[in-house]
């Protein structure tokens, strides 16, 4: 990925958990404007193709496909992480964006943000199990 390039919109996973909202909102806060949730893509695979046409296109597929997090060739512990370190570049994160990668670098391993009853990570999860709810909204 290019950590030159603007994105006008991006795809998240169905029902979106924290670290992939974090992801897109440190993309947004660097390039200094919003991207559009184009889709929720309802599986966490997706072609190499698929991805380079929306990336082509100027959307951003956060945590999707051979960009998922997890994938040992990516040395990332978060989907936070990734656009930190191949949208964002590591070097131009503030000390506040350092420490909310690691915090959502050790969620992932933890489940530690999740263990607040009511906790921002909570209660997204629970938003989205509300009927007629629109993700859209939750993001």
């Amino acid at each position: 990925m290019d950590t030159t390039q603007q994105y006008v919109g991006c795809v998240l996973p169905f029902k979106p958990p924290f670290d992939k909202v974090a992801a897109k909102v440190l993309v947004e806060r660097h390039q200094g404007s919003t991207m559009l949730v184009v889709k929720f893509w309802a599986d966490t695979n997706c072609s190499d193709q698929q991805r380079l046409e929306w990336l082509e296109a100027g959307i951003l597929p956060v945590d999707l496909g051979g960009d998922k997090y997890h994938h040992s060739h990516n040395q990332v512990g978060s989907a936070t992480e990734f656009v930190a370190k191949y949208v964002v570049g590591e070097g131009n994160l503030t000390q506040a964006e350092q420490q909310l990668v690691a915090m959502v670098n050790e969620n992932n391993q933890t489940g530690y943000l999740k263990g607040s009853h009511m906790s921002i990570v909570w209660t997204m999860r629970e938003l989205y199990e509300l009927d007629g709810y629109d993700h859209h909204k939750v993001v």
